[in-house]
């Protein structure tokens, strides 16, 4: 009796902890496609991101012995070689990783291979590849994969870049690693 009691408290704990989580994700996801949604049109959202970009971007960030954000007007920090190889082991594990409808709020998704076709067809709209979040340092700061994708503009833009919640809400503390197309 004593074990299947403290067998339902722990998994009635993960639980819990599994639903912050995933709260507390949505609440980033749609904090970050808010601050980088154009106004006008539309904005979708990729249901995987693109491992040929993610990998020329880890390329990129992993030829650096470390990374620090001390030219920011932010709270100082550093990233050593081992975290920055632990986030990229973090984004290379979701390659396969597909994005459904309720995971977030009020986006619709866009298959990968009908990104080019959709943005010829309707010029306004954008469409956003976005990575799960990696938490690192605390549980106020996250590393995410994040594409941009603009007909109108003729514009593209892809980064590995943190974000920090400050008081409700996530903010971009600072690119990682960026490349515009």
């Amino acid at each position: 009796m004593k074990l299947s009691v403290i067998l339902f408290l722990f998994t009635s704990l993960s639980f819990a902890q599994m639903l912050n989580y995933e709260m507390m994700k949505k609440d980033l996801l749609n904090d970050v496609i808010r601050q980088e949604a154009f106004n006008k049109g539309e904005t979708f959202i990729a249901t995987k991101i693109d491992s040929v970009n993610v990998e020329h971007l880890l390329k990129l960030m992993l030829e650096k012995p470390y990374i620090n954000n001390s030219d920011i007007e932010s709270e100082s920090l550093i990233l050593t070689g081992e975290e920055l190889q632990y986030l990229s082991e973090g984004i290379r594990k979701q390659y396969k990783k597909e994005w459904k409808e309720d995971d977030f709020s009020n986006r619709k998704l866009i298959k990968k291979s009908d990104i080019l076709e959709y943005l010829d067809k309707y010029t306004n709209n954008q469409v956003i590849m976005i990575s799960d979040p990696i938490y690192i340092k605390t549980d106020n700061t996250v590393c995410i994969y994040l594409a941009k994708l603009c007909r109108t503009t003729g514009y593209g833009s892809s980064s590995i870049v943190l974000y920090t919640k400050k008081g409700e809400i996530w903010k971009k503390s600072f690119d990682i690693v960026e490349d515009n197309y």
